[in-house]
Parts: structure tokens; sequence; C-alpha cells
């Protein structure tokens, strides 16, 4: 989040928001495993149905659930799958949003099943066998 981003939001929201410096892919990914969860946020813009950002399969790695927020798509289908229907909501679904946070916030999830695009045998598979 950018210093002018902050800036448009309420100080109670402001005074929550710790930055750090960044950090190497394996400690990033490290960090991301501790989460209870992870938040996903897509643009409200009905175009963005179709974008799918590259953070949601670093998510997926962690394989802690997924709150998202945005379009009905191709992101949220994916969350959908893999975290369950209970964790996308669009913007006008906000207190949903929240109702899972609060649930989060006083026990955490259990870790996601593999997702099936990072199983080794599936994803590799194909290209082994290519190869052979």
């Amino acid at each position: 989040m950018l210093e002018e981003d902050l800036l448009g939001v309420p100080e109670a929201v402001r005074a929550r928001v710790v930055r750090h410096e960044l950090l190497g892919y394996g400690d990033a990914l490290r960090t991301m495993i501790a989460m209870d969860a992870l938040l996903l946020v897509n643009s409200p813009d009905p175009a963005d149905r179709i974008f799918v950002p590259g953070k949601l399969y670093d998510y997926l790695m962690a394989r802690r659930p997924v709150l998202f927020l945005g379009e009905r798509g191709d992101a949220w289908r994916i969350v959908e799958e893999t975290s369950g229907p209970g964790w996308c909501f669009t913007y006008d679904e906000l207190d949903g949003a929240a109702r899972v946070l609060a649930r989060v916030a006083t026990e955490r999830p259990p870790d996601l099943a593999p997702a099936p695009m990072h199983v080794p045998s599936a994803s590799f598979a194909p290209l082994l066998d290519a190869l052979a």
C-alpha cells in the first residue's frame, strides 16, 4: 500500500497498518504460512473478473484460507474451489467479509488441502512424460 493510498482511508485504519521492508520470497512464504488467513482484494470493476493476481498462487502454496473481495470471476472461482464458498465477497457484501474476519480472529482455520495445480505429480507429470 502506498503512502498516498493510506491518506484516503480513515485514521482508525491507518493506525493499524504496519509497513515492513521487502522480504525475500522464502521469508515471505514463511510469513504467509504463519498467518491465520490471507486477504486478496481485486478491483470492483467488472473488467477485473478475468484478472487473477499472481499473489493468489503464492497464497495457495502457503495453504492458508484466502478471504477474497472483488467481482465474481476467475480469481473468485479459484478461491471458492480452494478455501470454500464462504470466503468470497463482493464490495456489496462487506458485512459477510467482516464476519469471516471476526471468526478467523477467534479461531485459526485449518490448512487448505494442496491445490491440484501445485501437486507435483499433476503439475510436473506432463513435462516429465514429454522429456521421457
